[in-house]
């Protein structure tokens, strides 16, 4: 959520951690009433009818501010369908969302130098096994440059990899702000850049009505052209699954 909506928001791993444990002492402490011996008696069952559905929402609450305290320490939509598991009558769904939790790796080194943005991109290539290399080729000129300004910076040639796929390689022209300061593209600035580059417009006509461009105009037909042909590089090599997290990195 932290991401999508409002990606400059961090947190503090510690404060958290802290919150988490003080909700997950008040839901055990909620429990221990539930099951004392004073709520196993008979007389006034209305009375300790109400009161046990008082604790039990009580320690419903508690719960969902846990897993929602683990999302933002955690893929959250991970977190959502461990919570959902762990919640769901089935008892094959309660067990792998038990098992889930047992082994969620301790994050506080992993992406604690990182910006909110870095942090999305590097969660994104561990939870989908990718793997983002670059290799600079200098001072090249893209297709839509006009040889006159030259407002582009470095060609870099960009590959994606990941098991059982063909590597998803295309040229990437970083900014003349970075050149100058001598920075490398990272991983988020490229998965942001081509976020949205899997959808494509079947038809020229469709492109060009959508995008505002002349269907008589030849520099536009190049330009589908080579918008399709990503479009497709990028489907061939990411799931369904992984563009729509892709999509999400702003």
């Amino acid at each position: 959520m932290r991401y999508v909506r409002f990606p400059r928001l961090s947190f503090a791993d510690e404060a958290i951690d802290l919150a988490i444990l003080d909700e997950l002492r008040d839901y055990y402490e909620f429990g221990v009433m539930l099951q004392s011996d004073e709520m196993q008696r008979s007389e006034n069952r209305a009375v300790l009818r109400l009161l046990r559905q008082a604790l039990q929402e009580r320690m419903d609450q508690k719960l969902e501010r846990v897993f929602r305290l683990l999302g933002l320490r955690y893929p959250p939509a991970d977190i959502y369908s461990a919570y959902s598991g762990l919640r769901s009558q089935r008892s094959d769904l309660r067990a792998s969302a038990i098992e889930f939790l047992d082994n969620l790796p301790e994050r506080t080194d992993a992406y604690a130098d990182l910006s909110p943005e870095e942090s999305a991109a590097a969660e994104f290539l561990d939870r989908f096994d990718i793997t983002f290399s670059l290799v600079a080729k200098g001072k090249q000129c893209p297709p839509w440059c006009d040889k006159k300004s030259h407002t582009h910076g470095i060609c870099y040639d960009i590959t994606f990899t990941k098991p059982e796929r063909d590597n998803l390689e295309f040229p990437f022209w970083d900014s003349q702000h970075n050149q100058q300061l001598k920075l490398e593209p990272t991983a988020y600035s490229v998965l942001a850049c081509i976020s949205n580059d899997a959808y494509c417009p079947d038809k020229f006509e469709d492109f060009c009505s959508e995008y505002g461009y002349e269907e008589d105009s030849r520099t536009a037909e190049k330009l589908f052209n080579r918008c399709s042909e990503f479009s497709d590089q990028i489907n061939n090599f990411f799931t369904a699954e992984e563009i729509e997290a892709l999509s999400k990195i702003r």
